[in-house]
């Protein structure tokens, strides 16, 4: 069966859950027997989750994969192994290492359609899912986003990264 991962997806906003249920419908439309899954960019508490407005059989609202500034630690541990594989040892089961198993078993990876989380305001949570998602061989497809330059250095030369390995289909873009 098809596995779709949709990245980054806000909530708790008209307009982002407008675009998410719309873009949710599309996919099934296209790909009826095709599992769902929405990773969501949520920066309270677990607790107060709260999903876009869209139910059907195979969708899936991973709210137990919300990546948050506590996993910090996690993501560079993740990251550093990806570049020095001799750092590789039996980590636990975290948050982070939960998202890269979903990555890993999806067949496409898609960013939500948002405003300018790469670029302006520099979401380092946004950057990191689309990060995991090329290092793990996938080619991510940026849908109906703004994208642009942060100001920051790092955060631009890791963008330039990811973006060269997805497809970008954007509504504004200015070259980061």
């Amino acid at each position: 069966m098809l596995k779709i991962l949709v990245i980054n997806q806000h909530t708790a906003n008209f307009g982002d859950d407008a675009a998410g249920v719309a873009m949710a419908i599309q996919l099934h439309q296209q790909f009826p027997d095709a599992e769902l899954h929405f990773v969501y960019n949520w920066p309270w508490g677990k607790d107060q989750f709260l999903p876009i407005p869209y139910k059907q059989d195979k969708t899936f609202h991973h709210n137990e994969i919300i990546i948050q500034k506590t996993d910090l630690l996690d993501a560079i541990r993740y990251v550093s192994t990806k570049f020095l594989p001799i750092l590789i040892k039996n980590r636990p089961q975290t948050t982070i290492s939960a998202y890269v198993n979903l990555v890993k078993e999806s067949d496409f990876v898609i960013v939500s359609p948002g405003g300018s989380n790469i670029g302006i305001y520099q979401d380092w949570i946004c950057l990191f899912r689309v990060l995991v998602a090329v290092l793990e061989k996938k080619r991510p497809v940026f849908h109906l986003n703004s994208l642009g330059k942060s100001g920051n250095l790092v955060f631009d030369i890791i963008t330039k990264f990811v973006l060269k390995r997805s497809q970008v289909f954007v509504r504004e873009k200015e070259k980061p």
